[in-house]
């Protein structure tokens, strides 16, 4: 005998399932980008860490990271775009800026 589904639990677990596989996307992005990108993004929007935070971590000036933060977000975009189904892109949109 098979318990009938409830629907409303159902449906948030293939919610957190999604957003597993689409961490799990990022993350490898993350790994297949330069050592210093995929640190700054993770430290900077992963880990919601400030610039001033990052600039001790690395030593990059607050202009540095921001510029190598800019080139990074292009290049995980541009990644993501070609693995993430299009519903999740129109979804999240072009993300924090």
């Amino acid at each position: 005998e098979h318990p009938i589904p409830d629907w409303d639990n159902l449906e948030g677990a293939l919610g957190q399932l999604e957003a597993k596989e689409q961490r799990d996307m990022i993350d490898s992005a993350l790994g297949d980008m330069e050592e210093t990108e995929a640190l700054l993004l993770d430290l900077y929007y992963l880990q919601g860490m400030p610039t001033r935070e990052i600039m001790d971590i690395t030593g990059l000036s607050d202009g540095n990271i921001r510029i190598k933060l800019m080139r990074a977000r292009k290049k995980l975009a541009l990644t993501l775009s070609q693995e993430l189904p299009r519903e999740t892109l129109e979804q999240y949109g072009h993300g924090r800026a």
